[in-house]
C-alpha cells in the first residue's frame, strides 16, 4: 500500500477499449429503458505469487514490446514503475511536482516516466505518466487510476480482474451465483483508497481494501481500546517489522465479517504505535482502522460498483486447477532477471542464491547452474529448509528421484509444514512407484494449502 504526499495531478491518457462487449449477462427488467445491462469490457488473468501472498497484473509496452508484471495494488494511488523496469523500456524520467511513499513515510519517490502506449487484456492506454516505485517490488506497481477506470470485478479464487461498464441498472454488479453476496456502502476517498464497514469480534471498523497489502493490519490503540489487548503479551506477541521500520504485533479473533460474509479465526498484525502515514486519514494521523491485505481478499470475490459506490462481496469462487497453465517464458524471464541483479550486487546472499535455484529449475534452463546455486546457498546456510526444497525440485526435473527424495526429506525434517515439499515428495515417490506414499504426502499438501495444485501446475508439474 502506498500513500500520496502533495499536489495532485492527473495523468493525461487515452484509452481504447478493442474489443467488442462480450456479454450482457443479465436478462430484461422493467428498468431496461431507464438503465443498461451489465456490460463485461475486458478480462486480465492475473499472475499470483506462488504462496498466494500478491497477485501481479501483465501489461505490454507497446514502445518495444515488452511484458512488465505490476504489483495490483487497490491501495495505490499512482500506478508506477521501477527505475529498473524503466530503465529496460528506455523510457523517459521526469521530476514530478508530487511524491508517493510507502506506509512508514521512509521510502519516497518524485521522479516520474513517460509512457507512450501500452496494453493491459485488451484495453490500450495511451499517453500515461507513471511515478517511479520509492520500493523495488515487482516491476512496479498497478494503482487505482488504472483498476479504476470502470468498474471492477475481481475474483481471487480465478486470479481474474474484470472490468465491466458502469452504465448499467443498480444492484447489477451481483452477477454470480455465491451462497452469500453482501452489498456494502463504499467510499473512496480523495487518494482513491477505498474504505468499506466490517466487524471484527463484534467492533464495527472502518477499513481500507488494500490488494497490495500481504496482511492484514489493525492501528496499534486499538488494541486497548477495542478488544482489551496489550501489545506485546502472550496474546498479542510481536511478529516483527512492518517495511522495516516501526514494531508489529500479532494476534488471532474469532471472526471478520462483511455483511453475511465470514473469515473465522483470522489472525492479524497491530501496527505501530510508531508506524504514522505522512499526512492525516480519516480524520486522524494514526492511520486507517483496519487494511485489508491479501491474506483475507484471497478468499474472496469483490466486484467494486464504482457508479454506485458500493461493494459486492462473497467468497472466491472454487480454484479449478485443470484451468491454471504453466508460467509464461516471459514471466519466468521476469523472476531469474529479480535475483540476477539481486546477485550481482550480494553475491553471497542465501536466499538470493536459493531463490535462483528453484527458477532456473522451474524454467528448465541451465539445471547444472542451478545446482550450483542451491549447493553455495547451503554452504552459506546448512540445514536450510528452502535451499533442500530448491535443490530437490533441481534433481525432479532431472530424473534423478532417490536423490531429489533425500533432498525433500532434509526439507521436511528442518520444517514440516511446506505444503509445497509434500506435494514434490508425493510426485517424486510416484515416479519412484510408490502410489500410497504419493497420495499421502499429496493429501498432507493439500490439508495445509488447498491451493498447493495449482501452484504446481503454474509450475509445469500436475498430479
Amino acid at each position: 500500500m502506498l500513500w500520496h504526499n502533495g499536489k495532485r495531478a492527473g495523468a493525461h491518457r487515452r484509452i481504447v477499449i478493442t474489443m467488442a462487449f462480450l456479454a450482457a449477462l443479465l436478462p430484461t427488467t422493467g428498468l431496461a429503458q431507464e438503465c443498461g445491462k451489465l456490460q463485461l469490457l475486458n478480462t486480465v488473468q492475473l499472475i499470483p505469487s506462488l504462496s498466494g501472498a500478491l497477485d501481479l497484473v501483465p501489461v505490454e509496452f507497446q514502445d518495444n514490446q515488452k511484458t512488465k508484471f505490476l504489483l495490483l495494488d487497490t491501495g495505490g494511488l499512482r500506478s508506477q514503475l521501477t527505475m529498473d523496469a524503466a530503465k529496460d523500456l528506455q523510457l523517459q524520467t521526469l521530476a514530478a511536482d508530487f511524491q508517493v511513499s510507502d506506509l512508514t513515510g521512509i521510502h519516497k519517490s518524485s521522479q516520474l516516466a513517460k509512457v507512450e502506449g501500452f496494453s493491459v487484456g485488451r484495453a490500450h492506454i495511451a499517453d500515461m505518466d507513471f511515478m517511479i516505485a520509492p520500493l523495488p517490488i515487482a516491476d512496479g506497481v498497478f494503482a487505482m487510476d488504472l483498476l479504476g477506470l470502470y468498474d471492477a470485478d475481481l475474483d481471487f479464487g480465478s486470479d481474474t480482474l474484470n472490468y465491466f461498464s458502469e452504465d448499467h441498472c443498480p444492484g447489477a454488479g451481483q452477477y454470480w451465483a455465491a451462497p452469500i453476496v453482501a452489498v456494502l456502502p463504499m467510499l473512496v476517498d480523495s487518494d482513491h483508497h477505498v474504505s468499506i464497514p466490517v466487524e471484527l469480534d463484534g467492533n464495527l471498523l472502518n477499513a481500507y481494501v488494500d490488494t497490495g497489502a500481504t496482511e492484514t493490519l489493525i492501528r496499534a490503540d486499538l488494541a486497548s481500546t477495542n478488544f482489551g489487548l496489550t501489545l506485546g503479551d502472550g496474546d498479542a506477541p510481536t511478529a516483527g517489522t512492518l517495511n522495516g521500520a516501526g514494531q508489529i504485533y500479532a494476534h488471532t479473533f474469532k471472526e471478520l465479517t462483511f455483511g453475511g460474509v465470514a473469515i473465522d479465526t483470522p489472525q492479524f498484525f497491530f501496527y505501530g504505535p510508531n508506524i504514522e502515514p505522512t499526512q492525516p486519514l480519516s480524520g486522524t494521523s494514526a492511520g486507517p482502522e483496519m487494511i485489508i491485505g491479501m491474506d483475507v481478499l484471497r478468499k474472496l470475490h469483490l466486484y467494486f460498483a464504482f457508479g454506485e459506490n458500493k461493494l459486492f462481496i462473497s467468497q472466491a469462487s472454487p480454484p479449478e486447477p485443470g484451468n491454471v497453465a504453466p508460467f509464461s517464458a516471459e514471466y519466468l524471464a521476469f523472476q531469474l532477471s529479480a535475483f540476477d541483479q539481486l546477485l550481482l550486487a550480494h553475491p553471497e546472499n542465501a536466499d538470493g542464491l536459493q531463490a535462483r535455484c528453484f527458477w532456473r529449475a522451474v524454467a528448465k534452463t541451465d539445471l547444472d547452474s542451478a545446482m550450483a546455486d542451491c549447493n553455495q546457498a547451503l554452504a552459506l546456510k546448512p540445514d536450510d529448509a528452502a535451499s533442500y526444497y530448491s535443490r530437490s525440485f533441481v534433481l525432479y526435473q532431472q530424473g534423478k528421484y532417490q536423490e531429489a527424495l533425500g533432498d525433500v526429506n532434509s526439507a521436511l525434517a528442518a520444517n514440516p509444514n511446506i505444503s509445497d515439499a509434500f506435494f514434490l515428495r508425493g510426485m517424486i515417490k510416484g515416479q519412484l512407484g510408490d502410489q500410497n506414499g504419493k497420495d499421502a504426502d499429496i493429501a498432507a499438501a493439500k490439508a495445509l494449502m488447498p491451493r498447493v495444485e495449482i501452484n504446481f501446475r503454474r509450475l509445469g508439474i500436475s498430479d
